[in-house]
């Protein structure tokens, strides 16, 4: 049976009825129980979480070692990932952006549909060219669902690979700006990219 929390410290169960458990909470943590022995989750299947969109914040546990594709489709009020520090599979940033540890680098794998831009800041976001020392080499097909207040987004000065369609947030308009010329909230901001793209333009 997966148990679900509302709250990752206080652990006040979600109810079941039937077997299927309801998803009204904004934070959230999964654990897996057999019998009365506890099993670690390790591995988020996709559609898991799909179009759940009371979920704000995400937990990834220590022992989460695959998180397939779309996994979070549709989840709209996610504002926030979290890993667990003892997970050798995935970080995130301090904003909320999840990165996946692949070979030769990091792979963004899921933007927050919900990201927050504080008060007075840019409303825009950079790729990162490393995280921890470690280069971003790629973003994956659909991380970028949704902007949350993000209006633009760039690519800082590395070589990352991305396809902007196959990322839904940037259907409508060219929300993603590469090389010198970058359009911001606030003038003046500008950012070097070499990264290579499908479906947009330096």
């Amino acid at each position: 049976a997966v148990k679900v929390y509302e709250d990752t410290e206080a652990k006040t169960p979600v109810t079941a009825e039937d077997g299927v458990y309801t998803m009204p909470a904004s934070d959230i943590i999964i654990e897996v129980a057999f019998a009365a022995k506890e099993l670690p989750v390790v591995g988020i299947s996709a559609t898991a979480f799909a179009n759940k969109t009371t979920i704000e914040t995400v937990t990834i546990g220590k022992n989460v070692t695959s998180i397939a594709d779309g996994a979070f489709n549709g989840c709209t009020g996610i504002k926030k990932f979290i890993v667990n520090a003892e997970n050798t599979k995935y970080v995130a940033t301090e904003d909320g952006v999840l990165f996946e540890k692949v070979e030769g680098g990091l792979k963004l794998i899921a933007f927050p549909a919900a990201y927050e831009v504080e008060e007075g800041e840019d409303a825009t976001y950079t790729i990162p060219a490393t995280i921890g020392g470690v280069a971003v080499t790629e973003v994956a097909d659909g991380a970028f669902q949704a902007l949350g207040d993000v209006e633009y987004v760039f690519c800082a000065d590395a070589e990352i690979d991305i396809d902007t369609t196959k990322q839904p947030a940037f259907a409508d308009n060219n929300k993603l700006h590469l090389g010198m010329t970058a359009h911001t909230k606030n003038a003046g901001t500008t950012v070097a990219a070499t990264c290579k793209v499908a479906g947009a333009t330096t």
